[in-house]
């Protein structure tokens, strides 16, 4: 996510009056996320693997990295386009191809060995991104942690310490700033202390 789209939600909860009780918001990227190994239960998507062509089977992995029992993602199929539909076909294709949207996420899912199941979904959002929901069943035993990690460093065990304002690493100096309640991991953010 980018830091004015995560701003822009925490701002509209509170407009709503929305709890902030057990509730935590970050930025960071797809593929250095800053969560224990398999410490959320269920982790969806909704087309946020589809504009990260170049980064998906990443992104696919890390997301099954952190999920203790099911990944679902909901994201873009495009055999779901039947030969019938020459038209929309054509400019499926064309989108896809303009806005460089990942392709085949089956196959990347196969590559990687996780076992899924697929309900191809008949009715979309938008008719030119047609898309399917896969199931990825992960069973872990481990405990649920809630507290960050160092997504720079993968340590399970260097648990990020909170200020008030920071969130810091004691094993690497890493440091990354809070503004309005939501944690920066963006590597471009990172501060390193002494």
């Amino acid at each position: 996510f980018s830091f004015s789209r995560v701003y822009a939600g925490v701002n509209f909860l509170k407009k709503k009056k929305v709890s902030f009780k057990n509730k935590i918001f970050f930025v960071n990227d797809s593929y250095n996320l800053p969560l224990p190994d398999s410490s959320i239960d269920i982790v969806t998507t909704c087309h946020s693997v589809e504009p990260n062509k170049k980064y998906a089977t990443n992104i696919i992995k890390e997301l099954f990295r952190i999920t203790k029992k099911k990944l679902i993602l909901f994201e873009p199929d495009t055999n779901l386009v039947k030969k019938k539909d020459y038209q929309n076909r054509s400019l499926i294709k064309k989108r896809f191809e303009k806005h460089n949207y990942v392709k085949n996420i089956d196959v990347k899912l196969k590559k990687l060995k996780l076992k899924f199941d697929k309900m191809e979904q008949e009715y979309n959002f938008n008719k030119l991104n047609p898309a399917s929901i896969y199931s990825i069943k992960k069973n872990s035993k481990s405990k649920n942690l809630s507290n960050f990690i160092n997504p720079y460093n993968k340590d399970d065990s260097d648990f990020l310490k909170e200020d008030e304002h920071i969130l810091y690493s004691t094993k690497t100096g890493d440091t990354f700033f809070k503004v309005n309640n939501i944690v920066i991991f963006n590597k471009n953010n990172i501060y390193i202390g002494t």
